[in-house]
């Protein structure tokens, strides 16, 4: 018998599910993490926690079912859209996470939305709010302007999760489109929507089908989650 495993990141916790390829589940597992508040509408999640739950997560599967992890043959992971993280040239994490909840960036939402409201819209399908990640991004550029300086690379949740197996960075359409970074028409990354934030398209992932298979599971990646190396890797 061979297997496939899910791996979802939401608000509070990670859950892994082991299915055959008949569509029957052979085990889960769920690990949970905190959500950080360190201020008045802020909600930020750390990607360290994020790791942790997928390792952990991954070997007690493997545990619980008893299966060879050579048999799984692909991993996919998802979780809630548009959770940004920034990350320096290294690609290491330059703070916590902002979580799509976080309403910080109410203010330049607000003026996003009466200066430039209808532009947006129809590039976008989406009218500017706190849950988006220019907005967010604005109000990082604003309040952090040296954490800000440092930014190369920009990563969503389950992107970051992706790129810790594989080492590819990329994204799925899907997700770019709750970023409003992101042209719906043309489908592509949107120059002067990224300048709005102050950054360049290519601090941005390359944007995949998430059904594609993006890699495969690293060297380090299999000897912390105890995944097999070299298990086909799909988008999300």
């Amino acid at each position: 018998m061979k297997y496939l495993l899910g791996i979802d990141f939401g608000g509070g916790a990670s859950k892994a599910t082991l299915i055959d390829t008949l569509g029957s589940i052979i085990a889960e597992n769920t690990v949970e993490y905190p959500t950080l508040y360190p201020e008045a509408g802020a909600c930020e999640q750390s990607p360290d926690d994020w790791i942790n739950a997928l390792c952990e997560n991954t070997k007690a599967l493997l545990s619980k079912s008893g299966i060879d992890s050579g048999d799984i043959l692909a991993v996919a992971i998802d979780s809630a859209t548009h959770t940004s993280l920034v990350c320096d040239k290294d690609f290491k994490p330059l703070r916590s996470a902002l979580h799509w909840t976080d309403t910080r960036s109410r203010r330049q939402a607000d003026k996003l939305r009466e200066e430039l409201g209808e532009e947006i819209f129809k590039k976008t399908y989406h009218k500017p709010d706190t849950i988006w990640t220019l907005p967010q991004l604005i109000w990082l550029k604003e309040k952090e302007p040296e954490t800000y300086s440092k930014i190369r690379y920009i990563f969503f949740e389950k992107d970051y999760v992706r790129y810790y197996l594989t080492g590819v960075f990329c994204t799925d359409y899907i997700e770019a489109e709750g970023s409003m970074l992101f042209d719906c028409n043309k489908m592509e990354w949107d120059r002067e929507l990224c300048k709005l934030a102050g950054i360049t398209v290519d601090m941005l992932p390359p944007v995949v089908k998430p059904t594609d298979t993006i890699g495969k599971i690293t060297v380090a990646a299999a000897r912390a989650t105890s995944l097999k190396e070299g298990t086909p890797v799909i988008c999300g």
